[in-house]
Order: structure tokens, then sequence, then C-alpha cells
């Protein structure tokens, strides 16, 4: 059997560790604190999402020009793995960032990616915003 602490998958480059770090530290200080609460409203605190934006945490696989991250899909498992790890099930950064985000990119026009894309990946807007 393997060590989880140890073994590393082949998809897993170094470039992705400072990325990581950062989804671990938003993680611990933004959303593990909130959980249980979170729970109990059945939706997170609309300022998650804004906090996300700011540290990049939103679209990381968009293009730049979108205000995305322009990483790859790499950066968004990263990033479900460490929520995770969170044991986090309340954020919904994974329909927001790997399927609404990717819809709008591929099948939106240029007016509708300049108009939503950019409010995604800040945190102004959120798949799921009260």
């Amino acid at each position: 059997m393997l060590s989880t602490s140890t073994y590393r998958s082949g998809w897993v480059s170094g470039e992705l560790d400072p990325f990581r770090e950062l989804a671990q530290t938003f993680l611990a200080k933004e959303v593990t604190p909130n959980y249980e609460r979170w729970a109990k409203q059945q939706h997170v605190d609309r300022e998650l999402w804004r906090k996300a934006g700011e540290v990049g945490l939103l679209c990381v696989s968009m293009p730049e020009e979108y205000g995305g991250g322009g990483g790859t899909f790499a950066h968004e498992a990263v990033l479900l793995e460490e929520q995770a790890r969170a044991v986090d099930s309340s954020w919904g950064n994974a329909v927001h960032s790997g399927i609404v985000a990717p819809y709008v990119l591929h099948y939106g026009s240029a007016e509708q990616k300049r108009r939503w894309l950019p409010r995604l990946a800040s945190g102004e807007l959120s798949a799921r915003s009260r």
C-alpha cells in the first residue's frame, strides 16, 4: 500500500505546489471555521466568493483575458483535492469553476464571455448567487 503522504500522482508537478499551499491556507482560514454554520444555513456566505476571487481560486483554468487564472485542469483538480482534505462539501466551486464558467467560455458569444466570465472569476457572481 502506498503512503498518501509520500505518493505523488504523475500529473502533479512541482509548479502546482504554491497553488496547493494557497488552497490549503484559504480553506483553513475561510472555509473550515465556518463549515458548521454554513451547513445550518444551507449555503456559504456570499463574501466567500469574493474572497476566493481576490486570491485567485475561482476559474483558475480560465484564460487570463477573461479574469481567470490561465492555469490548467490540474489546478482545478488540486483545489478539489484540497477541498476534500478539508472535508468541505459546502463550497460549490466545482460547479462554479468547473461547469458554469467553462460552459460560458466554450458556448457563449463574445459579448456573453466579456459580460459574465470576469464577474465569475472575481467572485462578484457565483453559480449560486443569492
